[in-house]
């Protein structure tokens, strides 16, 4: 099978998940390929995970900020943790939007300082079907295509059918995480 795509995410975690979402928000065609399954595979989907614990006040910000450096002895940058803050505090946000179901105060106002891993990537493969991305599942990519001006897709193969898969893509995201064992696949020219 031969796909065309604007985007080709290779990971289903959460990288790849809000990968695929953000480029399919965008109006493009996006292709994700999972070596399991999308929303139970990785290291994320069986745990849980903390959230920084992001507020509005501007000066609770800049307290929780100077905090996180001291504890680091000053190695963070500053830049980087305010771009942190500001995206888990917008992509909090956005499971609230998506219907995670976070424990909520006497007020009804979602807590929102951890996620359970089974019901978050449930979640956000609902959530990126939704936005029409295309989901390959067991079919681990073998091979980039790429040559001397980038990486313009993969090759891979559905391991339930056997059947080889070919995506073709403007651009391609690697959130794959990390892997205990790394093999390389060679596969003949086609």
């Amino acid at each position: 099978m031969i796909y065309e795509a604007d985007v080709l995410v290779l990971g289903g975690g959460p990288a790849g998940t809000w990968a695929a979402y953000t480029a399919a928000s965008l109006g493009v065609k996006v292709v994700l390929v999972d070596k399991g399954y999308c929303g139970s595979s990785g290291a994320t989907a069986p745990s849980g995970t903390s959230l920084w614990n992001v507020r509005s006040d501007l000066k609770k910000r800049e307290e929780d900020i100077e905090k996180f450096i001291a504890r680091g002895n000053s190695l963070a940058k500053r830049n980087w943790l305010e771009t942190l803050y500001d995206q888990t505090k917008t992509g909090t946000q956005k499971l609230v939007q998506f219907g995670y179901p976070f424990p909520t105060d006497e007020l009804g106002i979602p807590i929102c300082r951890n996620l359970q891993g089974p019901e978050y990537m449930r979640l956000m493969r609902r959530t990126i079907q939704k936005a029409g991305v295309k989901i390959f599942d067991r079919s681990p990519a073998l091979e980039l295509l790429a040559d001397f001006s980038g990486v313009g897709g993969a090759i891979g193969v559905n391991l339930d059918t056997g059947e080889d898969w070919i995506v073709k893509a403007k651009s391609v995201v690697i959130a794959t995480g990390g892997c205990a064992f790394l093999r390389f696949y060679h596969r003949e020219k086609r």
